[in-house]
């Protein structure tokens, strides 16, 4: 389905749910709409950005292989994005219990989630942010308002020892892709 023209509205969340919109955007989608030759990457980084619409700050553009996040209208990839921009990495709060519900318009599944190698690590964190006994893997399908069909992976809430440490969420959307998280009390 890769860039819809009208995309999704997303899943229900509860109140203590935090979507993250995955936007899978393809080279062939970004180059249709492009009138130059033989566009630079800031030329196809720059035309991409216009083709996702308005996400928010944690939702993540799969573009050309990789993560992006979108800052002032343009792609910034990870994890500078994450050091230059501190709003676009998902926050979870302990004491608010709260849920990630990462969801997409195609097809995913959740391949690891780890400590991030791009940030400190925290002495004592959990290696791991979820309760282990509930596994995140493929994305189930579920219905939007409209009747389409999306699919969704829901986090539990996150682990007292996850409190303070950001983490790596590895996705398989036809190719592996890892963006950062982080952790809060």
């Amino acid at each position: 389905m890769t860039a819809t023209a009208t995309r999704s509205t997303g899943p229900k969340l509860r109140k203590a749910d935090k979507g993250v919109h995955i936007i899978k955007l393809s080279l062939a989608t970004v180059l249709a709409g492009m009138t130059v030759k033989n566009p630079s990457k800031a030329q196809r980084l720059s035309e991409a950005a216009k083709h996702v619409g308005k996400p928010t700050k944690t939702d993540i553009v799969v573009f050309d292989h990789k993560p992006w996040h979108v800052v002032k209208r343009q792609l910034r990839p990870h994890p500078k994005v994450h050091k230059e921009h501190k709003e676009t990495i998902l926050h979870l709060s302990f004491k608010a219990r709260n849920r990630a519900v990462w969801w997409s318009e195609d097809p995913f599944r959740i391949t690891r989630i780890e400590r991030s190698p791009n940030f400190p690590l925290v002495t004592g964190s959990s290696p791991y942010p979820f309760n282990p006994q509930a596994p995140l893997n493929d994305a189930q399908t579920e219905q939007d308002d409209d009747g389409r069909d999306i699919f969704d992976v829901r986090s539990s809430p996150i682990v007292r020892k996850s409190i303070g440490q950001m983490y790596k969420i590895s996705f398989f959307m036809d190719e592996d892709i890892d963006p950062d998280m982080s952790c809060g009390g």
